[in-house]
Parts: structure tokens; sequence; C-alpha cells
């Protein structure tokens, strides 16, 4: 404990705003302890989920009358019916984790705040084993960092033996959980069976998994320095190579997709994009991602690119030359106002030279137009005609001539 505690002496914490989730169990009293010890002022936040009856209303008494008499302010968020309803269906462990981190979020807004937990070097190797069931890659297998963004852990090298040594002889008081011996819950089984089963007869066996899961950090480490700036790239250029997306592992691809919003689970069907043909896509919720002729191409959904100012100028003759960026109209033609926006699928131009009208939709696709740049087209239009598609095609419905008396430049300025 005193390596915690010389932690916790570190001039780095003394600006911080710091909160400590406690349950009342051993662990979060001892980091409790430690934290006063330090001389650092904390903020305590209990979760109260109800599912024990009488019990988790005595843990919630407990941590709030030991905060009391400390003088420590406390927070206590109690579950709402409903969602403990909830937490009863399925998956109770892991809905029961999102409803506390999403609160202890609350707390965390400011750029100084610092959350710390009480998990230790046992629940370190639960998680190693816990994540190796479910075939996690580097990541995974990483496991708990000491300090993540917010979260501090000071006690994440500190065996459960210890806390408890420590907690007996400074004579702390602390609420047992009796649903951590149920062994309905895969990692009480794992506590409680299998795990001491296991190092009975390996006794080096927990330093060579605390030394692999060391190597995993480093390893997923240096991925996050890879991909974060792979990231950084696309999103300025919104395109990745082939080439880029080959050269990354698998672990390196899941991190990479997951800066963009979709799951690891997801990973095949980035593989499967790979082989589909141009303007195939798949899509998460801020972004769709675009099969291109050398790789992907990247939309921003939540992104809201401005339109350019629409630019009206009369002038008293015509070029010698033309460009499909601006267009020159006769007022007499134009019906209505005129105004500029993003195509729309159904959109048609009447284009100079050709009989009826065409699609924009297949101007687009005639053009060769990358897929991430098709939602940047823009069309001039009146209340009745579109006159112009931006770049790619100049409609003849009120186009100026040698006749028309008057004449208006129609262009757009960034």
């Amino acid at each position: 404990m005193n390596k915690a505690l010389q932690i916790l002496k570190k001039k780095s914490l003394l600006n911080k705003t710091i909160y400590l989730a406690c349950s009342g169990g051993v662990d979060s009293m001892v980091l409790l302890d430690l934290l006063l010890k330090s001389g650092l002022n904390c903020t305590v936040l209990h979760v109260n989920y109800q599912l024990r009856a009488i019990e988790s209303e005595l843990d919630e008494k407990f941590v709030v009358d030991y905060c009391k008499n400390k003088n420590i302010p406390v927070n206590v968020l109690k579950i709402t019916n409903e969602q403990k309803n909830d937490l009863l269906k399925s998956n109770l462990q892991e809905k029961a984790r999102k409803i506390r981190y999403n609160w202890f979020n609350t707390f965390l807004k400011d750029r100084n705040s610092l959350l710390l937990l009480a998990h230790h070097l046992d629940d370190q190797i639960e998680t190693f084993y816990m994540n190796l069931a479910r075939k996690s890659g580097v990541k995974g297998l990483s496991c708990m960092k000491f300090k993540s963004k917010k979260v501090f852990r000071p006690l994440l090298h500190c065996s459960k033996n210890s806390i408890l040594k420590y907690a007996n002889a400074c004579n702390l008081e602390w609420r047992e959980d009796s649903s951590n011996s149920t062994l309905k819950y895969n990692r009480n089984k794992l506590r409680n069976e299998i795990l001491p089963n296991l190092f009975k007869n390996n006794s080096t066996l927990k330093k060579s998994i605390l030394e692999f899961i060391s190597v995993c950090q480093n390893t997923d480490a240096e991925n996050t320095k890879i991909i974060n700036k792979l990231v950084y790239k696309v999103k300025i250029d919104e395109l990745l190579t082939s080439e880029e997306w080959n050269e990354l592992n698998d672990d390196q691809k899941v991190k990479f997709i997951e800066h963009f919003n979709f799951l690891a689970s997801q990973l095949g069907e980035w593989e499967k994009l790979l082989n589909c043909q141009k303007g195939k896509k798949i899509s998460s919720k801020k972004f769709i991602v675009y099969r291109e002729k050398n790789g992907f191409s990247f939309v921003n959904l939540k992104k809201k690119t401005p339109l350019p100012r629409l630019i009206i100028d009369k002038v008293y003759e015509l070029p010698t030359t033309f460009n499909k960026e601006e267009i020159f109209l006769d007022p007499t033609k134009i019906i209505g106002k005129l105004h500029h926006r993003i195509w729309n699928e159904g959109d048609k131009i009447s284009i100079l030279g050709t009989n009826g009208k065409k699609l924009v939709s297949d101007i687009i696709k005639d053009n060769l137009v990358a897929s991430y740049l098709k939602n940047q087209i823009i069309v001039v239009h009146d209340d009745s005609n579109i006159h112009l598609c931006v770049g790619l095609a100049v409609g003849k419905e009120a186009l100026a001539d040698k006749n028309s008396e008057n004449i208006l430049k129609i262009s757009l300025k960034k």
C-alpha cells in the first residue's frame, strides 16, 4: 500500500477534481482511506442498484454515514424501478456497468476532473481471462490501464490479499457484497473456482500473465499511434487507399474502423467491401464509407458544409469561351427566383445540345464523380427548371443569346 500512497501524493494530483467510485466494499474503502491519508480532497460516488433489497440500502447508508463522519462530499445514484426491471431481464453486469459509467461521466466534464476506481491486480487477471474467452485481440488483452483518459486506478498493482491485510491492520470497516459469492456470473465462477485451482500448482503463472498484459499494452499503444496518424490524414483527405488498408493488421484495422463508429464485429463487412464494385457502401451512425477504385472514401453525416454564395452579376456581352462553373441567363426566361442547393434524387436538367431532360444522377455517374463528392454537387434553379449542375452540365432553358437585351452571369463564390 505504500506504493499506492506515494502515487496519490504526487503533485500532479493536487490540482485535480477527484471523484471516487465507492461501493462500500473493502477495495474502495481502502482506496478512500489512502486518499484521506494522502491529504487529497475527493467526492464519493455511490450507485444503489436496489438489487439486494435491504443489503443495497445498508450499503448506501454505510457509505453515506462514513462520508458524513469524515466531512467528505457524497453523491448517490439510486436506479429507478424501470431500470431495475431491465437489469433483471438480461446482461445484468454489462447494463449495470453502462448505468454507472454514464453517471460517472456527468461529473467528468471539467478538464481537471479525475475518476478513481479501486480495481486491483486480481481484477486485472480476471479481466484478462474474461477477454481471452471472448477471443479479444491485443486491445482486449491489454485489459485495464493504470491511467486512461480521466480514469485512474491507483491499486492496479496491489493484490487482493495485500488490500485485505491493509484493511485489517488499519481496522477499516467495509461491506461484503453477498452476490460476489454466487456462481451464476461468469466472473464470480472464474474468481472463486477456476483461477484458484489454476494458480494452485502454477506459482509463476500470475507473473507471466501480467508480463503478457504489459506486452499487449505496449503493442496497443504503438497501434494507437499508427492509427491516430492515419485517421487524421483520412479525416482531411476523406480517402483511404487499398494499400494503406492492407498494410494494417487486424488489431489496427479494428482500432481504425472504431474511429468511424463501426463495431469490431463489422471488420468482415469492410473486407467484403474491398472486393465490391465501385459505389458500394457501408454505414455507421456518423459515416458512410464508399468503395472507390483505389480504396475507400468517407462521408461524415454530421458534417455540414456551408453552401457557397450565389453571385448574380449583370453583364453586357457574352464571353467568347464558356465553362460549366458558371452560366449566362436571360432574365426574361427565368421563372420566379434563382436559388441554389445540393442536388436531390430525381433532379433533371435540359442539357444544351440534347433533346429532353437528363437525370442529374446520370450526369454524376457519367462524369465518374467519386462517391464521397456526390453529396457536394450543387444545382442552380428557378421555380421551374434546373439551369446549372455546377461543374458538370449547363441547362438550355433560360440561356442568354445574342438577341438577349439583358444578361445575368450566374456563378458561385466559396
